[in-house]
């Protein structure tokens, strides 16, 4: 009886440590930066969202990329400035960060977000030097010094531009570990995590080598987008397809103490 005691016992101290320790790593304090192409901008529709999820919350502290300033997200004011190709768009349409501000204000935390995509764009135009890359630098080293965070993790998705454009395969590879290498060198000891892409129009054609990319770097993760709703076009998420996608990369974050 005693061992049977002493078994469980054990069993619900080891329960109570994985739990301390997933709310503790949630916790951590990080800066996330949200890059790559139009996934990482926008398309999903904020006419989906409910009026809570478009209203000013506190939970996600966003980079104002117009005043340069962190305040509350406001989905449909401030979550899509200054993203190539979807200004159009930057009063109806949201990415990750929706979900990513249900789940920090249900966790009862903040988190410190900049944004720095940029639609219709392929690895090549993101070249330490060229604009975007300038523009992404200029951003987030402006956000870590009104923060004073210097933990980064970058929310990363690139690959159908790519994929329309006919990079190949090894092509494609190449340059986004030349840009990781890049990231790395500005940034070191960011972490980066990656999505893949759906089906659909062949835009996992990447998909492979963007695992292979991901296994061989302990700072660098991949999420799946399984489940995860397309729009009529074939290249962008929508509403409920952004929410699984945003959870999965916050759920690998977490698990990997990020």
């Amino acid at each position: 009886m005693r061992y049977l005691i002493f078994i469980l016992l054990v069993g619900c101290q080891k329960i109570e440590m994985r739990l301390f320790h997933s709310q503790n790593k949630s916790s951590v304090t990080r800066l996330l930066v949200f890059t790559g192409e139009s996934n990482s901008g926008g398309r999903g529709a904020n006419s989906d969202a409910t009026s809570g999820e478009v209203a000013a919350r506190s939970s996600v502290q966003i980079w104002n990329n117009n005043t340069s300033v962190f305040e509350n997200l406001d989905v449909g004011t401030n979550n899509l400035l200054g993203h190539t190709g979807l200004e159009s768009f930057s009063s109806s349409e949201h990415s990750w960060e929706l979900e990513l501000a249900n789940i920090m204000q249900s966790n009862g935390q903040v988190q410190y977000l900049v944004k720095t995509g940029q639609g219709g764009s392929v690895l090549t135009e993101w070249n330490v030097g060229g604009s975007y890359w300038n523009t992404m630098v200029a951003r987030v080293d402006a956000a870590i010094a009104a923060s004073g965070i210097s933990n980064i993790v970058f929310w990363y998705t690139h690959g159908i531009n790519d994929r329309i454009a006919g990079t190949t395969t090894g092509t494609f590879k190449a340059r986004v570990e030349a840009h990781i290498t890049n990231l790395r060198t500005e940034y070191p000891n960011c972490k980066i995590l990656m999505t893949k892409h759906m089906t659909n129009n062949g835009n996992d054609v990447y998909n492979t080598v963007l695992q292979d990319i991901a296994d061989a770097d302990a700072l660098t993760d991949i999420v799946e987008v399984t489940g995860a709703g397309v729009q009529g076009d074939g290249n962008h998420y929508t509403y409920s397809g952004v929410k699984v996608i945003a959870n999965n990369l916050f759920n690998k974050m977490i698990s990997n103490g990020w």
